[in-house]
């Protein structure tokens, strides 16, 4: 492995670390367990994008020779599988604690579990475990990964975490789910067609829906 896969091995649990340490001195132990709880359920989230991949595979569609081949396999093989996982996890796992008693908090324990997918499935992209030859550049991937996970799973941790207090639960919770995986998709199209000007207009985009979705968390009374 070279210096930049290493880097990027380490930079998902020790944002995990960091994030840990400030929300437990801001809350409690009891907060602390269920943000480690999290990480470690994010590590099984995965299984739902290996399962994923598998199928885009005998689809064909991972060989990425037409424009649609592309769409497809980025928003739907890539960008729902990956958040798919994260949703079923965190939607009937972390989400029904008593903890998760605000859509912020929601956000945080997201974000905790985003962390160990990012770690898993970093390291599987290092080692090409997923055997998929998805043409990303490598390098740029494996450093924006993390702070990708972050952004989606604000998004998704707002609107699942949302429908805890109010009436259209199930409208909430996917909306939250198709607004990330078309994120997600959105992030993995730019960088499989290497359209860089569309990703630095996506990280602005998404900058801002990331702040605005925070501020309505922070002032948010169940």
């Amino acid at each position: 492995m070279d210096i930049i896969s290493y880097i990027a091995l380490c930079i998902p649990p020790l944002i995990a670390i960091i994030f840990y340490g400030y929300l437990v001195l801001r809350n409690n132990k009891r907060f602390g367990f269920l943000l480690i709880k999290s990480y470690f359920a994010g590590v099984i989230a995965p299984l739902v994008l290996i399962i994923s991949l598998i199928l885009g595979k005998l689809s064909g569609l991972n060989t990425l020779t037409h424009l649609y081949d592309i769409l497809l396999y980025t928003f739907i093989f890539l960008g729902f599988g990956s958040e798919l996982g994260k949703f079923l996890v965190f939607r009937f796992y972390i989400l029904p604690k008593a903890e998760v008693d605000t859509p912020i908090h929601s956000m945080a324990f997201f974000v905790m579990m985003a962390l160990g997918f990012t770690t898993v499935t970093a390291l599987l992209f290092v080692f090409d475990l997923f055997n998929n030859n998805i043409p990303y550049p490598r390098n740029m991937y494996l450093l924006l990964a993390a702070p990708s996970n972050i952004i989606f799973a604000v998004v998704m941790g707002f609107f699942v975490g949302m429908s805890k207090f109010i009436e259209s639960k199930l409208s909430y919770a996917l909306f939250g789910l198709l607004t990330a995986s078309f994120f997600n998709g959105l992030f993995k199209f730019c960088l499989i067609t290497h359209d860089f000007k569309m990703l630095n207009i996506f990280a602005f985009g998404a900058a801002l829906v990331v702040m605005v979705l925070i501020i309505k968390a922070i002032n948010y009374r169940p």
